[in-house]
This record gives C-alpha cells, structure tokens and sequence, in this order.
C-alpha cells in the first residue's frame, strides 16, 4: 500500500511525478489542507507516495473542471471513484468531434507525450495522418474529419486563403492552428474566420487543454437581448448582491472566467444606470444617452445569460429570485410608489 510507504519525497519529487506546479501543491497543502506532510530532521518538507497519487487524481479532475475546495475533503479512493465516473460519463455522452485530422510534422508524436497524462480527452475520437503540410498535399487531402489541427511554422499574408481550402476540403467543423511566428493582422484574421489559434511554446498542459476544446461542440451563440432599436431591455437578472456572494462561492475555482463575467456584468449594470441619470443638455443628448443606455442593458443581459450557463456548468449555486431593475427615465410610478419620500 502507498500509505504503508515512509514519507521521503520532497514537495519538488511530488511535482515531477504528479505534473503539479510546486506553488500549486504549496497553496492546496497551506489554503486547503490537501496534503500533511511530515518533517525531516532539517524541518524539510517529506511525503508520501499515497501525495503522489493524490496529487495527480487532484490534478486530473481540476484540469475537467472541479473546484479544489470541493475535492480536498474527499478520501482518495473517492477521488478515484470520481474519476472513474466522469471518465464513464464521458465516454457515455462521448466528444462531439469523433475525428481529427492531423497535417504538419510532430503533432502525432505531441499526441503520444500527452496521453499518458490526458488520455481522456482522445477516448472515442479516430486521429487521421494527413500528408506534411504544403499547398499541394492540401490539395491532395481527399479525406473528411470532424476537426484538423495544423502546424506551421510561421503564419503569412497567404495562410488564410490555404488554411479556408483545408478546411473546405476537409469539411472539419473546428480548424486549431499552430504556429511559431506571424503577423498580427494574418492571426486577427483567422480568429475573425472561427479558427482557434495557438502560438508556440505551448506547455502538454495547454496542448491538452486547447485540445479538448477544438474536440468538444461548439457553444451555441447567445442571442442578442435587445438589438433592435427600441426593442425592450430585459429587466437585471441578477443584483449586485447576488453576484458579490457569487463571486465568493466561486472563489476556490481554478478557472476565473465566473468572477470575469460577474464583474462584467456589475460594470455594464452601473453603466446602465449611470446613462439612464446623466445629465442631458438637449433633446439629441438625451436620444445619446437613452441609446447608449440600451446598448449596455442589451450587453448585460447577454452575459448574464453566459453567467447563468457558467454557474450550471461549474455547479455553483447562482440564485435568481433576488431580481432588480433600474428604473427607466420614462417609467412612471406605481400608484404605491408616489408619494413615497425617495
């Protein structure tokens, strides 16, 4: 058993064999309590080869997504059994993308380096070995794929006009592109295109990562709230009361994308407000103002519906029922509000 083994790894040895960075295993061991080392005679650090499991199995189910303070608690066989869920969950529903077509030197090779560590994210998806990259074995590509990955050297003003005839040829819903060196305008331009673009050097970690989302579906886009002039601005969904004690619980997430977009959405909410009190010089000023007022409360309600999305995802609790909405400069009051002192 690890647990019988005598503790004489150091935190160093424990990143090594886990793939953890020492200042994670310093903050999940100082914050959470993950780990409890014992010490040396030169008050050194030691631990046991059960932390090294340990620190993998933490490692693996926070890279899918789980906050740390939900798994500290947790014994490792759990963690294990949690593991094996979610890798069965997932073979279950399996990825969208059930092809990937590869085209440049080393990608194949990159893909064995990473699968000893995220094997998962290649279950169920056939990887197909295109020819070196070049405008003719482009050309030649007669086979189909879900997604292609490409690796090139540099990024030229003639890349997109090749990189749109792969993607053709290949009828791959998801291109990802990496690159060593380019030109800003060729790397905006992909994006603009809906390729995801990656630059060089890029860690097994990161690899995996942008991996996974070139295999999983694509989000579906949030409908605009209100883009049509005078269209009705949906009320605020959330309160900033809501969002700062949402924020807190989303605190022990490794991702930070929840706090962004409850911050997002306060600074939109404020603007909102502050167009609708904004001083108004003439009637134009006040058309300004209204404008910009529905265009900020049409871009809040777009990202709460993101927050709303994130907070299911992340299964962080994100209350509704505290509903607020600033008043509109032509909203006349309730028959209870007037005479009421403000």
């Amino acid at each position: 058993m690890l647990d019988d083994q005598p503790a004489q790894y150091r935190i160093g040895a424990i990143s090594r064999l886990s793939g953890v960075p020492i200042s994670t295993l310093r903050v999940w061991e100082r914050r959470y309590g993950a780990f409890a080392p014992d010490k040396s005679a030169g008050r050194h650090r030691l631990y046991r080869g059960a932390d090294v499991e340990r620190a993998a199995l933490l490692r693996t189910l926070t890279d899918l997504g789980y906050g740390i303070g939900t798994l500290v608690g947790q014994s490792t066989a759990a963690l294990e059994a949690l593991t094996q869920h979610d890798a069965t969950r997932r073979g279950a529903s399996g990825p969208a993308a059930r092809s990937l077509m590869l085209v440049g030197s080393g990608l194949r090779s990159r893909l064995a380096a990473m699968r000893h560590r995220f094997g998962h994210v290649l279950e169920g998806v056939t990887v197909i070995k295109a020819q070196p990259r070049s405008d003719t074995a482009i050309d030649q590509i007669d086979a189909q794929s879900d997604a292609c990955l490409i690796a090139l050297p540099s990024l030229q003003g003639e890349s997109l006009k090749m990189l749109r005839r792969l993607r053709e040829r290949t009828g791959a819903r998801r291109v990802g592109v990496l690159y060593a060196f380019a030109q800003d305008r060729v790397v905006t331009a992909l994006k603009r295109d809906g390729f995801s673009v990656q630059r060089e050097p890029l860690s097994t970690t990161g690899f995996a990562d942008w991996l996974c989302e070139l295999l999983q579906p694509q989000t579906p886009p949030v409908a605009p709230a209100a883009s049509l002039p005078g269209a009705a601005v949906p009320a605020r969904r959330y309160s900033d009361e809501m969002l700062h004690r949402f924020v807190a619980q989303v605190d022990t997430i490794r991702c930070e994308c929840p706090r962004h977009l409850a911050e997002l959405v306060m600074l939109l909410s404020n603007f909102e407000q502050y167009s609708q009190d904004c001083m108004n010089r003439d009637d134009r000023d006040a058309q300004l103002h209204t404008q910009l007022g529905r265009v900020a409360g049409s871009a809040r309600a777009m990202l709460e519906d993101a927050l709303t999305r994130v907070a299911e995802h992340e299964g962080v609790e994100l209350d509704a029922a505290d509903r607020t909405r600033p008043r509109a400069p032509n909203d006349q009051p309730r028959e209870e509000d007037e005479g009421r002192q403000p």
